[in-house]
């Protein structure tokens, strides 16, 4: 099976010196292994790095003129791509060796038409309580018994794998939705045509390196609640429930909406916050998550 491999990069001068370098020796028969580098206009030394004659042998880089975001990034890979299937992954995602390779051989198995790695922290010792409930809370994909398909909201694009087949009925990704949001309206696209093609890999795991404080995280959450979810709603309107922006929609009186109003406002976000601080773990989960939600309801609203 012929793999291509899409990177999509914006200002990772920092990060590509340690997560390309695994990338490019993959145990994977070279002449079925294809490497796209998308470099998405950037402005921090990006574009010298992957001048490297090294890397060059290896890979093929594709630049953007101007950032057009992550959406366009990997439509450019795909539409240039030669692959059977096609492995997204972010800059900052370290690899292991055989990481090609584990991913192919899952799709010896027809039924997968998508594959989710297990993403893990660089390193346990950065891990505060927002961390440990990316990585050590027990949810999303983790939550699904194994080799069982997974429901399209747990499908996250970080660092997975697609039938380019499966990509091609589904379509391109959308350059509307420049920030968060991405992943949820593909996915929900490529499940309505693969329900039970989707599937978590948690042996094959990945490092992340450029972990995001919980107050940069909560930002971009409010943005996506602000911008792209309106977008992906007017078009996907049975999403609602799954992005917590039912509890404010508009409508008739109902006990949903009035927990709405109760919650999710600033004051209450505050003392979550102040909750958060105290609480162990795993009970400051519930206090991250509702962090989390609070933010994209009121960017929504």
């Amino acid at each position: 099976m012929k793999v291509t491999v899409i990177v999509s990069i914006y200002n990772g001068a920092d990060i590509l010196p340690i997560t390309v370098p695994p990338l490019l020796n993959q145990d994977y028969p070279s002449e079925q292994l294809e490497i796209i580098m998308v470099d998405d206009a950037s402005t921090d030394g990006t574009a010298e790095l992957l001048e490297n004659p090294e890397w060059r042998e290896k890979c093929r880089v594709i630049r953007h003129e101007g950032n057009r975001g992550r959406t366009a990034a990997r439509n450019s890979g795909v539409r240039t791509s030669t692959g059977e299937l096609l492995i997204f992954v972010d800059c900052d995602i370290e690899l292991p060796p055989d990481f090609v390779s584990r991913h192919a051989s899952r799709y010896t198995d027809e039924q997968t038409v998508g594959l989710l790695s297990n993403l893990l922290p660089h390193s346990t010792e950065l891990l505060d309580k927002y961390h440990r409930y990316l990585f050590e809370g027990k949810r999303g994909a983790k939550l699904v018994p194994e080799g069982q398909p997974l429901p399209f909201r747990y499908f996250i694009m970080t660092c997975t794998s697609i039938r380019k087949e499966a990509v091609g009925k589904t379509g391109l990704f959308n350059e509307d939705l420049p920030g968060y949001g991405i992943d949820l309206e593909y996915a929900y696209r490529l499940w309505q045509n693969y329900p039970d093609g989707l599937f978590y890999a948690p042996e094959i795991e990945v490092k992340m390196h450029k972990l995001k404080t919980l107050e940069e995280a909560m930002a971009n959450f409010r943005e996506y609640g602000e911008k792209n979810l309106p977008i992906i709603l007017e078009k996907f309107p049975k999403l609602a429930p799954f992005t917590g922006v039912d509890f404010v929609a508009p409508g008739h009186f109902s006990w949903k909406r009035l927990i709405g109003f109760l919650l999710m406002h600033s004051f209450n976000v505050s003392v979550a916050k102040l909750k958060l601080k105290f609480a162990p773990f795993p009970l400051s989960n519930l206090f991250v998550r509702y962090l989390l939600v609070a933010s994209v309801v009121m960017g929504y609203k």
